[in-house]
This record gives structure tokens, C-alpha cells and sequence, in this order.
């Protein structure tokens, strides 16, 4: 399994490197891959918004066929509009959601996506936390 960790761009570098080792004890063995960390390797080949989220939620290793992420893992509950179509994405896929609340040190399944603002792309939705 590997873990697309998403965490807004404007979230200071420290906090996401807090992040991400929480989340790695928590599922020792399992590679994290930053929102970051993939934009920043791969954005650029795919050359645009809509394709680079394709690649998130489809995207398959040549070697491996395997798809480059099984779960994404939610740092915020406040969603943009790249972080949402993610997070759709992977639930229209049947892929695991999972929002982390820092505070307990878990991960909660997340079951859909509530629009706020459709014309706020950094902060127009939300993540519905299952029951």
C-alpha cells in the first residue's frame, strides 16, 4: 500500500513533516508521499491541474501495474478544489479516505465531499467524516 498524504500548500513545512511521521508510525511500512512532494515531481510532465489529479487518483506503475496510491489521508477537513476532486476521485474509485485528526492521533474514515463555496478554490469544501 502507499499513501498519498494530502496537506494544503499554504501549511507550513514543519507542521507537514509532523504530519507525515505521525501518520508513519502509525502505518509502519507504508510509504507517504506528500501532496507537496508529488506536485513538485510530477506537475510539470502532466502539465496541467486536471491532469495531475488524474494521475493521483489513476495513476499506475509501469513495473508494478500496481496504482501509484491506495489511500489518501486528509491533514485538514477544509478542502480546495484539487484536494476535493482527489478525494472524489478515490471514493468513485472505491480507494480508502481517511482524514487525520492530529489531536487523537487517528485516522477516521471519511464517507463524501459537502460543497461550502464552489467559487472558494482553497477552502470551498469539506470532508464528511463517517459515523
Amino acid at each position: 500500500m502507499t499513501v498519498f498524504l494530502a496537506c494544503p500548500r499554504h501549511m507550513d513545512v514543519f507542521q507537514v513533516i509532523d504530519i507525515k511521521q505521525k501518520i508513519e508510525n502509525l502505518l509502519p511500512s507504508v510509504p507517504v508521499t506528500t501532496s507537496k512532494e508529488d506536485f513538485e515531481q510530477n506537475f510539470t510532465e502532466c502539465g496541467s491541474w486536471d491532469n495531475w489529479i488524474d494521475r493521483v487518483v489513476k495513476g499506475r506503475s509501469y513495473l508494478t501495474q500496481k496504482d501509484n496510491y491506495q489511500m489518501v489521508i486528509l491533514s485538514d477537513k477544509i478542502l480546495g478544489r484539487a484536494t476535493m476532486s482527489i478525494v472524489k476521485g478515490f471514493l468513485g474509485k472505491k480507494k480508502q479516505v481517511k482524514y487525520f485528526d492530529i489531536d487523537q492521533n487517528k485516522l477516521i474514515n471519511v464517507s463524501s465531499v459537502e460543497e461550502l463555496d464552489g467559487e472558494n478554490w482553497q477552502g470551498g469544501w469539506t470532508a464528511v467524516l463517517a459515523a
